[in-house]
């Protein structure tokens, strides 16, 4: 059994969905990021169906397309940056697999996907990470965000809780 599922049989006021998102936001706190936890909103319906094919960005979008996706949902670019700075944590090769932190920005300015000696570099980041810096509009925020940690919580905190309301009710 899943443990979201576990959770939700000792807890059988919340949701599924709202347990996801709360555990999305303690990950993120156990693994030194920003406490949302508290600024998490609860009381969404779990969801009758799957979701609708394409609601993810396309892994190969360039940085142009996924700026535009993401408009489109309501977010701007930096807080789309900012969500993806979600990337350093897991085996994606932007630092600790268990620490929340900014070293994703700093390794998309160091571009270690392209180290022609080392043979586990192209396995870092998907295609849609390693084209960000690319855009002037989106390496800015890279930028200000890999110099910046405490910036780059505040303003993924913020997005986290946007994206974690929609199509709440």
């Amino acid at each position: 059994m899943s443990v979201i599922k576990q959770l939700q049989s000792k807890l059988p006021g919340y949701s599924f969905a709202d347990l996801v998102v709360l555990a999305a936001a303690y990950a993120v706190k156990i693994t030194n990021g920003p406490d949302m936890v508290s600024s998490v909103r609860v009381g969404r319906r779990d969801a009758t169906a799957a979701d609708p094919v394409g609601r993810m960005p396309e892994e190969t979008l360039s940085a142009a397309g996924q700026v535009k996706v993401f408009a489109e949902m309501g977010f701007s670019t930096t807080e789309m940056i900012a969500l993806l700075g979600s990337h350093t944590i897991g085996q994606k090769g932007f630092g600790g697999p268990l620490e929340f932190d900014n070293v994703y920005y700093q390794s998309l300015l160091q571009r270690p996907w392209e180290k022609k000696d080392d043979k586990m570099a192209s396995m870092i980041g998907l295609a849609s990470d390693r084209v960000l810096p690319d855009l002037k509009e989106t390496r800015t925020v890279i930028e200000r965000f890999a110099g910046d940690q405490a910036a780059f919580f505040r303003e993924f905190e913020g997005a986290f809780v946007k994206l974690s309301e929609l199509g709440c009710d």
